[in-house]
């Protein structure tokens, strides 16, 4: 294997613009799959079409929960993620609550991580949480 398709099989490609098309998609998928990409993670609405794409591609289906500022309740983030796990996601990225973080409501942070990172795992999908550090400030981002 050459250096080059050993680093593409730990790059992603994200489409994740508000307004990412299914035309978009279609390019994404292309290119995901051309280059043997790790990755490709896209907007909740388009994971279903992504999945039939991609059919039974060795390629990681992720999504964006939350996304842009994670200022969703926990109930809507996990409606969100359960959703995209049942349309066909592997991946689950997530965007912390920085409006809790900031009130130093570490109760809310908490919750919100832990259910979304153990229904991912609960359907063998991996999570991971996206922070949004710029509006947080230095000092809450150390």
């Amino acid at each position: 294997m050459t250096a080059s398709a050993r680093r593409a099989l730990r790059l992603e490609h994200r489409l994740t613009e508000p307004n990412a098309s299914l035309a978009d998609l279609e390019a994404a998928v292309a290119l995901a799959t051309e280059h043997e990409l790790a990755a490709l993670t896209v907007n909740p609405w388009l994971v279903k079409a992504a999945r039939r794409r991609l059919g039974r591609s060795r390629l990681t289906l992720g999504t964006v929960i939350g996304f842009p500022h994670g200022g969703q309740i926990l109930a809507v983030k996990a409606f969100e993620a359960s959703k995209a796990l049942e349309q066909g996601a592997t991946q689950i990225d997530f965007v912390l609550n920085g409006g809790a973080l900031a009130s130093g409501d570490d109760e809310t942070v908490f919750n919100d991580m832990l259910a979304v990172v153990d229904m991912a795992h609960s359907a063998l999908a991996s999570a991971g949480v996206i922070v949004e550090a710029a509006p947080l400030g230095d000092e809450l981002v150390r």
